[in-house]
């Protein structure tokens, strides 16, 4: 998602047409979020809204449609669908120009993409566009995320250590860890991923966290059936390896959570022997 000729205050809110909605903005660019749709559902409806920078607030309300002609002539959204959002100001950032939508969007099934025509891309909004509805309130809570944490190389613990509790009263359906910095290159060591979710994992992946202590064989089942609204992320018994194979530097985790209705995430840094200022 890219924006142009706007303050960095801009959301995307994107909802099925069912009452299920996410919403995006700065902290959302480069990442990936999985979105549950109805059976049977051809659209996606979206609403952004950015401040010009004169101070201008401006909306737009597009339906962005799957191509009728998609591959194997499946116009219902499916799994493996994608697509990419590039917004830009259309010539200028007064209050009466709307934003417009570039035809970079496109839906992947299967490894292939299929580039959706302008004609599909329908624009809702008035002709001069106006203030529109309060966002809806994000349904996923964190404790202990976002978190930076400071070590020297050898420790055999990291100071202030917290587990990470994630409160998703529609139950957790996705648990997405992306593993950046210096800690990624050494994956290999625990038969890690860089990027994993942790309501999905093969029987390997499962075996591999479970012995790490990062979930237990109860907490899996139901997070992989989309039921648990009250987990506990024990992140100690894979944190503490950092500073034991890391000599210096920056280590990220990612913890990305969706509950089919929303998408939140944050950041867990681990800094092995911090330069002053760090």
């Amino acid at each position: 998602m890219r924006i142009l000729g706007f303050k960095d205050d801009y959301s995307v809110i994107v909802d099925n047409g069912d009452g299920a909605t996410q919403i995006f903005d700065k902290n959302s660019l480069g990442k990936k979020y999985y979105f549950q749709v109805p059976e049977h559902q051809n659209s996606l409806n979206a609403s952004i809204k950015a401040t010009s920078v004169e101070g201008n607030f401006i909306e737009l309300k597009a339906t962005i449609q799957k191509p009728s002609d998609a591959e194997g002539s499946e116009s219902y959204l499916a799994g493996g669908d994608s697509f990419n959002i590039q917004l830009t100001e259309e010539g200028s950032t007064d209050s009466y120009i709307s934003i417009g939508i570039t035809v970079d969007l496109t839906f992947t099934e299967v490894g292939e993409t299929i580039e959706i025509p302008v004609g599909n891309i329908i624009y809702e909004g008035p002709d001069t566009p106006g203030e529109g509805g309060e966002e809806p309130e994000a349904s996923i809570t964190f404790e202990g995320l976002p978190a930076t944490y400071t070590c020297t190389y050898g420790d055999f613990e990291i100071a202030g250590l917290q587990n990470v509790r994630i409160l998703a009263p529609n139950g957790i359906k996705n648990l997405n860890v992306t593993i950046s910095g210096e800690i990624a290159a050494l994956l290999g060591m625990v038969q890690l991923p860089e990027t994993f979710d942790i309501c999905n994992m093969d029987d390997d992946l499962k075996s591999t966290i479970v012995g790490l202590g990062l979930v237990t064989d109860e907490e899996y089942t139901q997070l992989h059936a989309g039921t648990c609204t009250d987990f506990t992320f024990k992140l100690e018994g894979l944190l503490v390896l950092i500073p034991q194979v890391v000599s210096s530097g920056t280590s990220t985790f990612n913890l990305s959570v969706s509950d089919g209705v929303s998408t939140k995430d944050g950041d867990i840094t681990v800094i092995v022997n911090p330069k002053d200022g760090e």
